[in-house]
């Protein structure tokens, strides 16, 4: 009898235990996917008033691209630190004078960054007119809710029909988990009825079959638009011949690629790059790694990297470019 007893409770309470835990799963499958359906509504963000700038006939525009991640000194830097780093960056930006400004490697919301909202801080110090954010990293998951980092779009001129371009992913758990690999896309309004469409991009590093497929997603989305187009951002890959080039598997380069096929112009031109092109490592940079590409609409009059730049492990470039006559 007392046998029979203790096998009763044992089944009673393993079916307790059971229960529990679908219960469980089912109450963390449902906040899961409200998380995910979150990130999905807060992936890009518009803050900041509308621009009434426009840019003169035949004035050239001025662009400038770099990753803000942090150096591993920089990396351990206190919250007060990070807040002065991100003022003078904005400084830069405006004693540069840029029209576009594309960053990369911000904190939203993250540990490390000591709760400071960089992309937040950036965009008010430099005082540009519009502002877009995208979250490339919003993880959806309770324990781990407050990693967030991404992109931001700064502009002088109106944006509209700001949007994502899905580029492959490096692995579906990395898709599921809102590690967001899409490009930025965004008509600039240069002035009334002329526009430009501005793609920011960010590859994957050391995966040049990936950095290929992305590169035939864009050159897709030139075929689909007839706008004069710039491509902007960190491509983690070089043309052939230049340090930080990567061949895939087909035997493909994507930097060569938009070149070839999509009539895109890229500084410094073939055969001129020299060690003062190179962006990375900022401390002692080694190979291209950033790069401003203009369709065959743009005149590219001048290339610069700061060379003076410590204040993340990515030199900044800018390009000045002047739309050609129709």
């Amino acid at each position: 009898m007392k046998l029979v007893s203790i096998n009763r409770i044992l089944q009673h309470f393993f079916r307790r235990l059971l229960l529990l835990l679908l219960a469980c799963a089912a109450l963390a499958a449902l906040s899961f996917g409200f998380r995910r359906s979150r990130a999905e509504e807060r992936a890009l963000e518009q803050v900041g008033s509308e621009s009434t700038d426009t840019l003169q006939e035949q004035s050239p525009i001025r662009v400038l691209t770099v990753d803000l991640r942090p150096n591993a000194t920089q990396a351990e830097a206190s919250r007060e630190e990070r807040e002065e780093r991100i003022r003078q960056i904005a400084a830069i930006f405006r004693q540069r004078q840029v029209d576009l400004v594309f960053v990369q490697g911000l904190d939203f919301r993250h540990p490390r960054s000591h709760g400071l909202d960089e992309a937040a801080l950036l965009i008010k110090e430099s005082g540009y007119p519009v502002a877009w954010r995208q979250r490339m990293l919003d993880s959806g998951i309770p324990p781990l809710r407050s990693l967030q980092s991404g992109r931001v779009l700064l502009s002088r001129f109106p944006l509209k029909d700001v949007r994502r371009l899905p580029l492959p992913p490096r692995s579906q758990l990395e898709q599921l988990l809102s590690q967001d690999s899409s490009a930025l896309i965004a008509t600039v309004e240069l002035r009334p009825g002329r526009e430009i469409l501005f793609c920011g991009v960010e590859y994957w590093p050391g995966d040049p079959d990936l950095q290929v497929q992305a590169s035939d997603q864009l050159l897709e989305l030139q075929r689909q638009q007839d706008l004069p187009m710039l491509l902007a951002g960190e491509f983690h890959d070089a043309p052939p011949g230049v340090p930080g080039s990567d061949i895939s598997l087909s035997g493909q380069n994507s930097i060569e690629l938009l070149v070839s096929f999509g009539e895109f112009t890229r500084q410094p031109a073939r055969g001129q790059v020299t060690p003062r092109h190179f962006t990375r490592p900022a401390a002692a940079p080694r190979r291209c790694s950033s790069w401003i590409l203009a369709d065959k609409n743009w005149r590219y009059t001048r290339h610069e990297v700061l060379r003076d730049w410590r204040e993340s492990d990515s030199l900044p470039i800018i390009a000045t470019l002047q739309l050609r006559r129709l």
